[in-house]
């Protein structure tokens, strides 16, 4: 096995991941020689095939939220492009996005620094952490962060059976539905959901000449962004921070995002097909579903009402379980941590008790709060792994009072990032 010695290994390179790094090099710079970044595919590689499959046309983030430290950096970018921020709050269009999040990439060379795999395994050592890949290389790190974000598809019991089925995977999850081409004249299409992935892809559905069916067990929820604005405050993350029972956090998460919601632009432009006859909303839920392998699919709903389709898109979401990933859930088993909900407990710093291994995303949910799976989740955790690496204090988000170590020192006594 060969092994190579890295100040820095950041496994994912979606975009928390590359808000991490962003911040890093922006006051370290020259860490970027000690830097590899493990991902199977590539910088936003996922993530913009996932805009694409879904045709998402713009983000649901304001422009200040983004993988770049400065805050209006976005918008310094779209001199020019004043057409692809939208709204009150100047969304970007997902090609703008894209094309700042490669700039980024491109100013730090960070493409060669891009190590194509699969971590497949995390041993934390005294003075750092081995990541060992699935081709049998191993990188020893001074510091790990994991921005991977995982989440498994939900999918209700009625629809298990016919997951996946042929022909066309007539029953699919959202995380698999590619509009890319699709051809949808004539067809019947049901989307299962009441979030902002459901309606988009209703009207998605629409475009493409379906007649849609949006089951939703509430009336839509309308929200601009998919938590309320509160929780990019001071205000309701001190609420949070003083909670000092993590089932509280737990529950408190689960109520803040609620079940998905969309956004006024979207609630309306189902409303309005809905008055054109091209929707039909239905607040219900789904006791069986039925079927061939061929033929129509047979819908039956709790208030007795059975309706036949073409094919089903489960908008259902995800769930979040440390012990489901491969990668953390192996980590769990031989450095236990206490888990709440399927959420570690991690340190002020995001990161594993007794290691040098950061966690971002969802999975750090129980430190940041709920938005901790987006973009804003992201600057959050990158702004404490910049404080335990360097020292440098946290500049945006508030951080309780000695959270997160001001000396650099990780608990490990490793020394600091230079």
């Amino acid at each position: 096995m060969t092994t190579t010695t890295q100040a820095l290994v950041v496994v994912g390179a979606g975009p928390q991941a590359l808000t991490c790094v962003s911040y890093l090099l922006a006051e370290r710079p020259g860490l970027v020689d000690e830097l590899v970044v493990v991902d199977p595919r590539g910088w936003l590689v996922e993530w913009s095939e996932q805009f694409a499959r879904l045709d998402i046309t713009s983000l649901r983030s304001s422009c200040v939220h983004h993988p770049a430290p400065q805050p209006y950096a976005l918008l310094d970018f779209a001199r020019g492009r004043p057409a692809e921020l939208l709204g009150n709050y100047q969304r970007p269009t997902a090609a703008l996005f894209a094309d700042f999040c490669a700039s980024l990439v491109a100013l730090h060379g960070l493409h060669s620094r891009m190590l194509a795999g699969q971590a497949v395994r995390l041993e934390p050592r005294r003075g750092g952490t081995v990541v060992t890949l699935a081709s049998g290389a191993a990188l020893a790190a001074r510091r790990v962060v994991v921005a991977t974000n995982p989440g498994r598809p939900v999918v209700p019991g009625w629809a298990a059976r016919l997951l996946g089925s042929t022909p066309s995977d007539r029953v699919v999850h959202s995380s698999r539905v590619d509009l890319r081409g699709a051809e949808l004249a004539g067809q019947r299409v049901m989307v299962v959901g009441g979030g902002l992935t459901a309606g988009g892809l209703a009207l998605a559905g629409m475009a493409r000449g379906a007649q849609a069916t949006l089951v939703c067990r509430r009336p839509l929820h309308r929200r601009t962004f998919d938590t309320d604005a509160g929780w990019l405050t001071r205000r309701e993350l001190d609420r949070f921070h003083a909670t000092t029972d993590w089932s509280l956090r737990r529950r408190c998460i689960d109520q803040a995002r609620g079940g998905g919601s969309v956004t006024p632009a979207v609630a309306e432009a189902l409303r309005a097909a809905g008055e054109r006859g091209e929707l039909e909303v239905r607040p219900d839920r789904v006791t069986s579903l039925s079927g061939a392998a061929c033929g129509p699919l047979r819908v039956a709903f709790r208030h007795g009402a059975t309706v036949e389709v073409d094919r089903i898109w489960l908008a259902t979401g995800t769930s979040v379980d440390v012990m489901a990933d491969p990668l953390l859930g192996d980590l769990a088993r031989r450095h236990p941590v206490e888990l709440v909900g399927g959420l570690p407990v991690l340190d002020g710093a995001c990161r594993w008790p007794g290691t040098d291994v950061h966690v971002m995303g969802r999975l750090a949910a129980l430190q940041l709060g709920p938005v901790a799976g987006n973009l804003t989740g992201g600057r959050m955790a990158a702004e404490r792994i910049l404080t335990a690496a360097t020292g440098t204090p946290p500049r945006q988000y508030p951080v309780p009072a000695g959270c997160v170590p001001e000396d650099g020192l990780s608990q490990t006594g490793s020394v600091p990032i230079r």
